[in-house]
């Protein structure tokens, strides 16, 4: 059966559609200098910075709809100064966002337990930039003693399919 989803525009992740099989999709990547160090996982350089990226595809049909971008292992002011310029950097592409960057009690920006807040769930930075296509998520996480930055590039219809291939599944369960 042929690919329906060929004929449809799809949000795109460094100009490729998130769509396709996962094997296509990673061969674009490795063109583009990624190497494939995993199942779903490769490593190479985006917006400057070393990263990992996470490809995820529906569990049935097996298309592509979402990429996660991490860059790993942070200190709190790298991670800070790395959410902030990827932040400008998207909002001169893409326009307006939602934001919220706060700290809750007994933690503050400056206090010199950032981590621990991040860890602690008490700590949100998040940036979401919802376009018609698909959307991007930039957020501050634990990431084992340090910090991550994470770029979560998600294709609207690929997902809609993705939920409802999970549905099915855990349907077929009950």
């Amino acid at each position: 059966m042929e690919n329906q989803s060929v004929y449809k525009k799809h949000f795109k992740f460094k100009g490729i559609d998130l769509d396709g099989n996962p094997q296509d999709f990673y061969g674009k990547l490795i063109n583009m200098g990624f190497q494939l160090v995993g199942e779903n996982t490769l490593v190479g350089k985006f917006a400057n910075e070393n990263v990992k990226l996470f490809v995820f595809y529906t569990p049935i049909s097996k298309v592509v709809y979402e990429v996660f971008v991490s860059i790993p292992n942070l200190r709190w002011m790298s991670a800070k100064t790395s959410y902030f310029n990827l932040k400008d950097l998207l909002k001169r592409k893409y326009g307006d966002c939602f934001s919220i960057e706060e700290f809750e009690y007994p933690y503050s920006d400056g206090c010199g337990y950032e981590l621990a807040a991040l860890k602690e769930g008490l700590c949100r930075y998040l940036t979401i930039f919802d376009m018609q296509l698909g959307s991007i998520k930039l957020n501050i996480c634990s990431s084992e003693e340090n910090a991550a930055v994470v770029l979560i590039y998600t294709d609207k219809e690929n997902e809609m399919i993705n939920n409802n291939e999970r549905d099915l599944s855990a349907l077929d369960d009950l």
